[in-house]
Formats: C-alpha cells, structure tokens, sequence
C-alpha cells in the first residue's frame, strides 16, 4: 500500500510460482493473492481456509515480499512478514504485520495436510526455520512410497535470520525465486523439500556473492 515499500520482483514470482505448480506439478487448485488481496486479513483468512484441508493432501505455501524483525526488551529478535497494508514502523508491525511465529503456527498445527512445504522469499525470514535441518534423503521411489506416509513440515526462506535478500535476479525475478523456479523446471520426476533447501543454499549462495559479495544464504529446515 505504501509506494515507498514497493518491490519489483514479488507479483511476477508468485504469478509465475503459481503458473509453475498449475502446468507442471499436480495442485488441484493454485490461489494466487495480489497486491491488496495479500493484506494481512486477506491472507489469514486464506490461510485460516487450508484447515478444511484433508490428511491426504499436500501443500505447498509460498510467500514473497518484504520481512523486518523487531527487537524485544529481552534482546529476543521477533520477525515479521509485510503483507499489503503493513508497516515497517516499529509499534505498527504490532498491528499491521502478520508475525512469522504466527504463520508458522497457524500452518503447523491448524492445516491438517500431511505434506506441508513453506517456501519464503523475504529478508530475515531465516527466523522461521526454528528446528533441526532437514537430512537429505535418498532420491529414489522406494523412499519416496515410505516418505509418502510421513507427515512432514518443512520451510525454505530466501536467507538467514539477519540477512536482507536481493530482489533482482534472473528473468526479472528475485535472485531467490529465478533459481527456485529453474529447480521446479529442470525436475524429471520428483524433488524432496531437502534436496529445494540444500541446492538452493549452493546455488543462491555463489549467485548473490557474484552481485558484489552480498552474503545471502537460504535456510531450511523441517519443523517438528
């Protein structure tokens, strides 16, 4: 809402995200939020809808914009996500921005679906990903028809807890997603939510160093 906050890349990466998971993956339905349809109740209440979801489905959450974080009295470091009618003023982000802690929950232990992947494209959003890392199984289909029957919730953010992220990579997309969608397109058959986060580290790592030694490392990790 405030011009001054806006970014370039975040409408082409979820139009292109969600165009990615309608042509290729098997989404029964793709819900793409916009500009003031991303405010924070718009997205609540969109997330608040995934807990009419059944234990069988799979879900796949992607999210691009601006992060921020705010410092607690006891120098705890709270994050939060901008949605369209956030703030990046202090006392306002209170109020008018959605808390990682609070997405993170709400996806977590409200939305039943067995497999749950948060893909997060937002500086300082390494703050979501609060557990153990995510051990890089075996690509093969033994281990996936075994997998398939773990419930799982797992998170990729663009970098880490303190890192700002770069908004301009290749094709006009944030460095962060170009290379998330080149994954998606370049699989042949399956690709597991470790494999997204530790070839994202590798290759996001040396492109964002190559754009003037910015340090920007994604985080993964799998929620327990």
């Amino acid at each position: 809402k405030d011009p001054s906050l806006d970014l370039a890349a975040p409408r082409r990466d979820a139009r292109a995200v969600a165009a990615m998971l309608s042509s290729r993956y098997a989404f029964d339905e793709v819900v793409v939020l916009l500009d003031d349809e991303a405010s924070r109740e718009g997205v609540l209440t969109a997330l608040a809808g995934l807990t009419a979801l059944g234990a069988d489905d799979g879900l796949l959450i992607f999210l691009a914009g601006h992060g921020t974080t705010a410092t607690t009295a006891d120098g705890e470091q709270l994050g939060y996500l901008l949605p369209w009618d956030g703030s990046m003023d202090e006392r306002g982000q209170l109020v008018h921005n959605l808390s990682m802690e609070e997405v993170r929950a709400l996806v977590g232990r409200a939305v039943p679906a067995r497999h749950k992947l948060m893909v997060v494209d937002a500086c300082y959003s390494g703050i979501l990903t609060l557990r153990e890392p995510a051990p890089l199984a075996a690509h093969d289909a033994a281990w996936l028809a075994d997998a398939a029957d773990q419930p799982v919730f797992q998170i990729i953010t663009a970098g880490q807890a303190d890192q700002a992220v770069l908004d301009t990579g290749p094709d006009g997309h944030s460095v962060f997603t170009g290379h998330f969608l080149e994954l998606l397109e370049d699989t042949p058959d399956f690709i597991t939510g470790s494999e997204l986060g530790v070839t994202l580290q590798r290759r996001v790592r040396a492109a964002a160093y190559s754009r003037g030694s910015h340090q920007q490392t994604p985080a993964y990790g799998r929620i327990s």
